[in-house]
């Protein structure tokens, strides 16, 4: 149970930063092509990233207390936001079709 929770932590990490990141104009450019983020969709992808990047932080507090726990949650989130950062440099189409899903969910 305490890992598949921390794995969890982990997948909402990273879709959080990765929600973040598609938000912004040029990576979503580099995503979808030419069109444009409609800024309503921009901040319901935003909103969605740091619901995520949230619940990340208390399924570790959850799973570990405050005082471990805290710690752990910042080097997860440093980790997940590093492994966004290593996606968008290496293959940023990975992320397309996930960023497509959520952006027709949003509407």
């Amino acid at each position: 149970m305490a890992e598949a929770l921390l794995l969890a932590a982990c997948l909402a990490g990273y879709a959080g930063f990765g929600l973040l990141a598609v938000s912004m104009a040029r990576h979503w450019r580099e995503l979808a092509g030419d069109a444009a983020l409609p800024p309503a969709r921009c901040r319901a992808l935003r909103r969605v990233g740091a619901l995520a990047i949230a619940g990340s932080f208390a399924l570790v507090l959850w799973r570990d207390g405050g005082g471990f726990g805290s710690l752990l949650g910042i080097l997860l989130l440093s980790a997940c936001a590093t492994a966004v950062a290593f996606t968008l440099s290496a293959r940023p189409r990975w992320l397309t079709g996930f960023a497509e899903r959520l952006a027709e969910r949003s509407r």
